[in-house]
């Protein structure tokens, strides 16, 4: 089989709501990407540049009861024209100790206050690509449930 020019992932659903992985909302699937944009949390399933696989990983989730899922074309390694990738590594309605595990771990981290919450971010990323490596590295230094934020400014 041909690779295709894009990556394909499927999405499942928007929703205000952030879900942890394993929970149940998300019907079983593992492999799923969380970005956040525009206050929304969007959930992709699994990556692929393979047409069968796309198609059978749309049937996948189609199975698992995400009815209007659908497959999304992702340039690779695309940099963004307007705007950048962070990462939110936390958000909470009391701030963070400035000894916090999190703070102490990272440098360069972004506090903001919105809608009465604390938002924390980290990095600036081009593309989605160089968000979902520096997502793998704060996983690995124990920077659990983080999202990828899609910034429009």
């Amino acid at each position: 089989e041909k690779e295709l020019k894009n990556d394909f992932r499927i999405l499942l659903m928007s929703s205000p709501v952030k879900y942890a992985s394993g929970d149940p909302a998300l019907k079983g699937l593992n492999y799923v990407l969380l970005i956040k944009e525009n206050g929304l949390y969007k959930y992709y399933y699994s990556v692929t540049n393979l047409a069968s696989v796309r198609d059978n990983n749309l049937k996948t989730a189609r199975d698992a009861g995400f009815r209007n899922a659908t497959a999304i074309s992702f340039i690779p390694n695309q940099k963004l024209g307007v705007g950048y990738y962070t990462i939110e590594v936390a958000n909470t309605d009391q701030k963070l100790s400035s000894n916090s595990f999190m703070l102490n771990t990272l440098k360069d981290v972004t506090r903001v206050k919105e809608n009465g919450k604390f938002l924390y971010t980290y990095g600036k990323f081009a593309s989605l690509e160089d968000a979902v490596k520096a997502q793998k590295v704060l996983d690995d230094k124990g920077i659990k449930n983080t999202v990828i934020q899609k910034n429009y400014r």
